[in-house]
């Protein structure tokens, strides 16, 4: 025989179902209770703690600072390259200097005739200056030559040999002609002005050639050639 299939007891579902909810009650039970008497215990705490105690709260955690994240450094841009012919347009630029603007004709005209007055004030100051010199020269040679003179007539004086009984004062005049050592020439004594008296002229002429030579001028400028003697026997107060 073949056994056959056996039938569920009746009832058996029903206590299955029983059995969970008397266990789901108990654990609900349970956790009522634990849960009545941490808030008993809380509140006992509460009401027989002399003096509150502040909550104190829970240390914060630090959270580490963050890292700086560098920034990434931009490339330079690179040079721009001029093209050559904006190059040499710049160079010849630079070269031209700035054209001038044009001034005004009557500022033209004003500044050439400032420049003629300074111009002719200038020339005319030369000159000045120039004749001031000259004069200024002439006189030192006319003061030169006229103490020079006076040095011959004295030294002629001093070697001349009167003649006797001469009338007056009688004046004479020579012509000579000199060396640059003084040193009166040969035969270049000639008699110009006679003074009326042939002894004296005589006389004269010999003292001249004994008194060869003559002193000479402290400034060769005043050196004479030629010079013309003029000779009186008596100068003032002599007589």
């Amino acid at each position: 025989m073949q056994p056959t299939d056996t039938p569920p007891e009746p009832g058996r579902k029903l206590a299955l179902l029983f059995t969970i909810a008397m266990h789901s009650l108990l654990a609900l039970a349970l956790f009522l209770g634990v849960q009545w008497k941490t808030e008993r215990a809380a509140m006992e705490v509460e009401l027989w703690s002399p003096t509150p105690q502040p909550a104190t709260a829970p240390p914060r955690r630090q959270e580490p600072a963050p890292v700086p994240v560098p920034t990434p450094r931009r490339p330079d841009p690179a040079p721009v390259k001029t093209p050559d012919i904006a190059l040499q347009k710049d160079k010849k630029e630079e070269k031209t200097p700035p054209k001038p603007s044009a001034p005004d004709f009557r500022d033209l005209l004003r500044q050439e005739e400032r420049e003629i007055k300074d111009r002719e004030r200038a020339a005319q100051e030369a000159r000045l200056r120039a004749e001031a010199d000259t004069e200024r020269r002439a006189a030192g040679l006319r003061a030169v030559k006229e103490d020079w003179v006076s040095q011959i007539g004295r030294k002629i004086r001093g070697n001349i040999v009167l003649p006797l009984n001469i009338q007056g004062n009688p004046e004479a005049v020579f012509k000579l002609a000199l060396l640059p050592n003084g040193e009166v020439i040969r035969d270049s004594v000639r008699l110009k002005v006679s003074s009326g008296n042939a002894a004296l002229d005589a006389a004269i002429e010999r003292a001249i050639a004994k008194s060869s030579p003559l002193p000479k001028p402290t400034d060769p400028a005043a050196f004479q050639r030629e010079l013309e003697i003029i000779y009186r026997p008596y100068e003032s107060g002599d007589r």
